[in-house]
């Protein structure tokens, strides 16, 4: 009964390994492609912010000149208070469980014109439209970024499961198989032992 419970335990845990060695291997595969992800939008962000630079100077720029057109105070007081937050039909992906977010903003609401108090201003019109179009560009790169951070979330936890299965699951089954063919081993020899002394016995 022993050795039929011990067959019976060897044939789970070799059933087992292989099921475990799947998985591995499937979750290798996953974390090589979230690898590949990975590095195609560290190259996307790379090149956006070589794009946004020189978009941010122009914006530093035209703010120098509205400066010295209206000064600090006169700059604050055309400003418009009222959020410009960009907008845009923004989409929600998943990646191996990550979440992703796709899409391209558009500029915000521009400024009510305070042309009946002030008088209309040129320097303000470019500082105004520089900073738009910059916002939502920039929207749309911290997008990418953040999903970047979450495919960098999902690479760590598969890479974990991977080095979990490998390093602890596996030796584990690995070690529990050699020791029940081990006992199977030492019960098939006890077998044959009592066997050729039964023979001996009986000639």
């Amino acid at each position: 009964m022993p050795t039929e419970l011990s067959k019976a335990a060897l044939l789970e845990r070799r059933e087992e390994r292989v099921l475990v060695t799947q998985a591995r291997q499937i979750l290798e595969e996953q974390r090589d492609l979230l690898a590949h992800h990975m590095m195609d939008l560290i190259r996307d962000c790379e090149r956006e912010w070589q794009e946004l630079r020189p978009d941010w100077k122009g914006c530093a720029e035209a703010m120098r000149l509205a400066l010295l057109r209206h000064g600090q105070q006169g700059l604050a007081a055309r400003s418009d208070t009222r959020p410009a937050t960009p907008r845009g039909a923004w989409q929600e992906t998943r990646v191996f469980g990550a979440r992703q977010v796709e899409g391209r903003p558009q500029a915000g609401t521009p400024p009510v014109a305070e042309e009946a108090v002030w008088g209309r201003s040129v320097e303000m019109e470019v500082l105004v439209e520089a900073l738009r179009g910059f916002l939502a560009r920039l929207a749309a790169s911290a997008a990418r970024r953040n999903n970047l951070e979450r495919l960098a979330d999902a690479f760590a936890r598969t890479n974990r499961r991977v080095n979990a299965l490998e390093y602890v699951l596996l030796p584990e089954l690995r070690q529990s198989i050699k020791s029940l063919e081990s006992q199977l081993d030492e019960a098939e020899r006890e077998h044959l032992a009592r066997v050729h002394f039964a023979k001996r016995r009986r000639a």
